[in-house]
């Protein structure tokens, strides 16, 4: 998946421009001895024109990375 950003072209083609919405969070918790814990901030995005276009764009490979660590 490419690298999205604010203020760039939607990928659907429908001309409109992606902004930020409020960032998304991801905890990592891992229990061992003494526990550890990662907090994520993820950048959500969203398109101001198309309808089509799912409600959150984000990072699908970061996600992907963080749940198979």
């Amino acid at each position: 998946m490419e690298s999205l950003s604010a203020g760039q072209l939607c990928p659907h083609r429908c001309g409109g421009r992606l902004y930020s919405i409020n960032p998304g969070i991801l905890i990592n918790i891992k229990g061992q001895n003494l526990a550890s814990v990662d907090k994520y901030w993820i950048e959500k995005l969203r398109c101001a024109l198309c309808p089509e276009c799912p409600a959150e764009f984000f990072n699908v490979n970061l996600l992907q990375a963080f749940l198979f660590q």
